[in-house]
């Protein structure tokens, strides 16, 4: 699903069922280890042995769980913000409209060079470590799917339904 997608942005060499038995082994993970970054990072173990780059496939698990979350945030401010069930005053209602206007402004941080660049110098000397090093790798990998904004949109608009179907539900 989501995460195909995004892994597909940034490397072409996997197909949704070459990583199939990656994604189920990963959701195995997630129901004995705490949350689920365990169940992505045995995702991506199995996939870098099939040749995957690890900023590759963790920036993609970056931007599916960020997109996931986004989704879900936005759908329940705006369902709160809607509600007339829930007594929420203006002034929170505004905070909540103002919640609402800085995901996409989150997103474009999260996927643009230039404020990446910013961080590089706010981070100054720390840069020589080498796991803020590959923390800029992940960035500099989430910064690819700018180019790829219908998938982005579409991940999106995936993860609001499966949101929807789960209310329903």
């Amino acid at each position: 699903g989501r995460y195909w997608l995004m892994l597909s942005a940034l490397v072409s060499r996997f197909s949704p069922m070459s990583i199939a038995g990656s994604y189920y082994a990963g959701l195995f993970a997630n129901n004995f280890l705490p949350t689920g970054v365990g169940g992505d990072l045995i995702r991506s173990w199995r996939l870098s042995r099939r040749g995957g780059a690890w900023d590759q496939l963790l920036s993609s698990s970056l931007v599916d769980r960020t997109l996931g979350l986004v989704s879900i945030l936005g759908f329940g401010l705006f369902g709160l913000a809607l509600s007339d069930k829930f007594a929420v005053d203006e002034t929170s209602r505004r905070i909540l409209y103002a919640i609402l206007g800085l995901i996409p402004v989150g997103l474009v941080v999260l996927f643009s060079p230039a404020s990446h660049r910013l961080l590089r110098r706010l981070f100054g000397s720390l840069i020589r470590f080498r796991v803020i090093q590959f923390g800029f790798s992940l960035l500099d990998q989430c910064a690819r799917y700018r180019h790829n904004p219908g998938r982005v949109i579409l991940a999106i608009l995936m993860a609001m339904a499966v949101h929807t179907l789960v209310v329903l539900c």
